[in-house]
């Protein structure tokens, strides 16, 4: 026979079993709709391989990078700093933010130098957003670019037959730079296939420029280029965006 007080503990149990019950059910749902959340937002981001996809606090995908990689875009890229970076294989989408900012070193443009036998012309975006410029001396120099990165956008140092130039903290954004040659020049890079190409221009004075491009989506960026803004040497001619060089006659 049941008492009422026996009555009372055995409703109170059967509440506080039914009420967990619905707390787990909830929490079950709300896992199973987070995690469907993230697969779709994630869907195709693959981090270049190099680190795994997860969700900003408003629900955007970012990337969480591997160690010795940061995150530029939706690709993990290798964390190269300093002047003495060495060339990577990998790079990331193009970038707006800021960096270090480029310093002019005291070199004007091919119109405004009034000593020397100037040879070839460098511009480009300092990380202040101010353009910059520098010119060099004497044809069949090597002109080359060194990869770094701030806050995870790539930069370009350079170096003139290997020696930093103008200056070993001057650099500009990867994909912002401009090369003129006085009498013409070569440029040279690696393509898709691992093999180096070559191409050459005579006309004095034309602006050489590049413009990114994707393999695949969140892969390594290449180089095609422009020639006095028309596609050159050919509209599907391109080379690995920490490849090329220029050479000035």
């Amino acid at each position: 026979m049941r008492t009422q007080s026996s009555f009372r503990v055995e409703s109170f149990v059967s509440l506080g079993l039914a009420a967990v019950a619905t707390f787990l059910v909830g929490c079950s749902s709300s896992s199973s709709t987070g995690a469907a959340d993230a697969g779709t937002a994630c869907s195709g981001v693959t981090c270049g391989g190099n680190g795994q996809c997860v969700l900003e606090s408003d629900g955007t995908p970012a990337c969480l990078c591997n160690s010795g990689f940061a995150a530029s875009g939706l690709a993990c890229v290798a964390a190269v700093t300093g002047s003495g970076g060495t060339s990577v294989g990998q790079g990331g989408q193009t970038g707006s933010q800021g960096g270090q900012s480029g310093s002019p070193g005291g070199v004007t443009g091919l119109g405004g130098n009034t000593g020397g036998n100037i040879s070839g012309e460098l511009s480009g975006l300092g990380g202040d957003g101010t353009r910059y410029n520098a010119t060099w001396e004497g044809g069949n120099r090597l002109l080359s670019p060194v990869p770094y990165y701030i806050g995870g956008i790539p930069y370009f140092h350079f170096t003139l037959d290997s020696q930093p130039w103008p200056s070993a903290d001057w650099g500009i954004r990867w994909d912002s730079w401009s090369a003129t040659c006085t009498n013409g020049g070569q440029l040279v890079g690696i393509g898709g296939d691992g093999n180096s190409y070559s191409a050459q221009w005579n006309t004095a004075g034309q602006i050489l420029q590049p413009s990114p491009y994707y393999l695949e989506l969140g892969g390594t960026p290449y180089f095609h280029f422009t020639l006095d803004s028309q596609p050159w040497p050919s509209a599907d001619w391109g080379v690995l965006w920490d490849s090329w060089t220029v050479t000035c006659n």
